[in-house]
């Protein structure tokens, strides 16, 4: 800090760098995620800790995706604050149902008023666990 510069100054400047930092974070972390998601991946592997050789889908394409862009290795993983790395399980979860609920929300827009079935079948496996899979189809 400066010796002209007032420490409230100084502390919104930290507090901005932090925000940026986060909003980087956590977009790198959605990023994954969402590819991911989209290729029908588990999210977690068996090991994640730091001497694991393959640590799981999500943080091994977080890796990836940081490798080589300066703005986001420089925030993510090792670089980030324990409490802010954006890879627990908890945050996994919650982003994969903000991705569900934009999905559902964008399959609601197409449809609109258009005439429309659904199909809806239940199984229950081994574990004696319900599972119920749910098929919209578009009529046109």
């Amino acid at each position: 800090m400066k010796q002209s510069q007032s420490i409230g100054v100084s502390l919104c400047k930290q507090s901005d760098q932090a925000k940026m930092d986060y909003r980087i974070r956590l977009q790198a972390s959605i990023d994954c995620i969402r590819h991911c998601v989209r290729q029908g991946q588990a999210l977690r592997g068996h090991d994640e800790s730091e001497s694991s050789k393959n640590s799981g889908n999500f943080i091994e394409l977080l890796k990836f995706h940081a490798r080589g862009r300066e703005d986001v290795e420089s925030v993510v993983l090792r670089n980030a604050p324990k409490n802010l790395q954006m890879t627990s399980p908890d945050i996994q979860k919650d982003i994969v149902h903000a991705i569900a609920s934009e999905v559902t929300k964008q399959i609601i827009c197409d449809i609109g008023d258009d005439v429309f079935s659904i199909l809806v079948d239940e199984a229950r496996n081994t574990s004696i666990k319900e599972q119920m899979a749910i098929c919209v189809a578009l009529c046109k």
